[in-house]
């Protein structure tokens, strides 16, 4: 499916992707299957662009492929106007590449046996070769931009609970200027009321900084007031993309509308209505999956 452009799109793009497919190898000889089938998107500076789909959809395969984790076997990447398909993560640096990510897991993400000013020093110092006491200073701004204690670099991620744990993510990802953050299930792992604090946060940095995100969720509704642009993703394809409220008041796909269905409202008649609507969709999207 072709990207579709509009007036919003008229700015340059930051990162493209043009036609990616990524084939995976099964099991037995000469099997594959296709994660991602000639999918296309862009990034603008400033821009939350949310890539919505279930579990197995592609979504993360499209995030790694932007962070330079997975190669396509067809389709270019581009860069700030340079093509960097075939630059490597080692190269990445060197380049001028600079895209961070965030991931699902708060726990396990950071090294249990480094202090939260170990981790978040060391990548500075890497990318920057800023002093140590450089490094200090500017690690103790992250953190209270993130909104965590002032004593907090001295601390072991044991300390944290998953929501700062996921702050202290977001401040990794920052320290090293990123201009676009691939945002990977980020909320997820978290309760209700810490999911619209990270939330929130993210908005704040994306407004300050001017960073461009990919927010890659299953839960279409959380794209909704954050999100400029959705992309709706069904077995590693396209079906569905358009602004954020265009996509989720009204889907004209019904695998997108099969989505939307399956999140739970508190009204019980509403419920079993979507209940219903969900049973009627599935058996459609079924439908039309088989040969």
């Amino acid at each position: 499916m072709a990207r579709s452009r509009d007036a919003a799109d008229a700015r340059e793009d930051l990162l493209e992707l043009d036609h990616i497919t990524v084939r995976f190898r099964g099991r037995g000889r000469g099997a594959s299957f296709t994660a991602v089938d000639d999918v296309s998107l862009a990034l603008h500076p400033g821009e939350v662009v949310g890539l919505v789909g279930e579990s197995g959809s592609g979504k993360s395969t499209i995030g790694n492929v932007m962070l330079g984790l997975v190669k396509p076997d067809e389709g270019t990447i581009t860069y700030g106007g340079r093509d960097i398909t075939n630059v490597g993560l080692r190269q990445r640096h060197s380049a001028g590449i600079n895209i961070q990510a965030i991931f699902q897991d708060p726990y396990n993400s950071l090294n249990p046996a480094l202090r939260i000013g170990e981790i978040l020093t060391e990548p500075v110092r890497l990318r920057t070769g800023a002093s140590r006491r450089d490094a200090s200073e500017l690690i103790r701004g992250l953190l209270e931009r993130v909104d965590l204690p002032a004593d907090a670099a001295s601390r072991y991620p044991s300390s944290f609970s998953g929501g700062q744990r996921q702050r202290i993510a977001i401040a990794r990802a920052l320290s090293v200027q990123p201009r676009v953050l691939v945002c990977d299930e980020p909320t997820s792992a978290l309760d209700v009321s810490t999911q619209s604090r990270i939330i929130g946060l993210l908005s704040e940095l994306r407004d300050e900084l001017g960073v461009a995100l990919l927010f890659i969720t299953h839960d279409l509704a959380l794209t909704r007031s954050f999100a400029n642009r959705v992309i709706v993703l069904e077995r590693g394809r396209v079906v569905e993309e358009g602004t954020a409220r265009q996509v989720c008041d009204a889907p004209t796909n019904p695998y997108t509308q099969l989505l939307i269905a399956s999140v739970p409202v508190p009204d019980p008649q509403q419920q079993r209505e979507r209940r219903r609507q969900r049973a009627a969709l599935a058996s459609q999207v079924a439908q039309a999956r088989t040969p």
